[in-house]
């Protein structure tokens, strides 16, 4: 019976394949006009990678654009960005009021 455990891979392997993941919502995100959930996706596995000024960067720019477009981003989008910007920055953002 063959084993349901997923193969061994080691660190460095799975940075590559995040941040492969990464790159790919990247280039849809650009390809599709900046769609709010491609570039959560990049910056999610950014952050998993370890690249968490990119994750960062690219979590600002959704809470940024949402800021300035209340229609650009549905609210729990714009909510599990400022989790991941206040994951990144060690604080708990579950005081915080999303409106």
């Amino acid at each position: 019976m063959k084993s349901m455990q997923p193969p061994f891979e080691s660190a460095a392997a799975r940075i590559c394949r995040l941040r492969r993941i990464a790159e790919r919502a990247e280039r849809d995100c650009a390809a599709n006009g900046g769609r709010p959930d491609l570039l959560l996706r990049a910056a999610l596995h950014h952050h998993a990678a370890g690249d968490v000024d990119i994750a960062r960067e690219q979590a600002e720019t959704i809470v940024d654009r949402a800021d300035n477009d209340p229609e650009y981003a549905p609210l729990w989008l714009i909510r599990q960005a400022r989790d991941l910007i206040a994951r990144i920055d060690g604080t708990d953002d579950a005081s915080r009021v999303v409106g």
